[in-house]
């Protein structure tokens, strides 16, 4: 499973919040040579934000940068929530810095 489309969400915030975060997020996963592509979508279509959700596109090798960058990102953000989605379903969500890497790894791996 390590080629995939993904979706990441943000939970229990105020949609500025999940705005900022997003941002944060795409910004830490959004490197050159990660092998992964990050897009931001719109919850609803009518909103005039630049989008809560992140859409991430896994290249061959982009499992250690996701998790990296996640673990990274959570730790700067203590008490964000966030839900890993493929296909409409939850593959991870409540994730802290200290198991980030662990379970995202192995969640993706399969």
């Amino acid at each position: 499973m390590a080629d995939g489309t993904f979706e990441i969400r943000f939970r229990d915030c105020t949609p500025d919040e999940a705005t900022d975060y997003a941002a944060d997020l795409q910004a830490e996963l959004d490197k050159p040579n990660a092998g992964i592509s990050v897009t931001r979508a719109r919850d609803l279509k009518e909103a005039q934000d630049f989008g809560a959700t992140l859409v991430l596109v896994l290249g061959t090798g982009a499992i250690t940068a996701l998790a990296k960058g996640l673990a990274t990102w959570i730790a700067r953000n203590s008490g964000a929530r966030v839900v890993i989605t493929k296909d409409g379903k939850v593959i991870a969500e409540n994730l802290n810095s200290e198991d980030a890497a662990r379970v995202v790894q192995s969640t993706f791996k399969g």
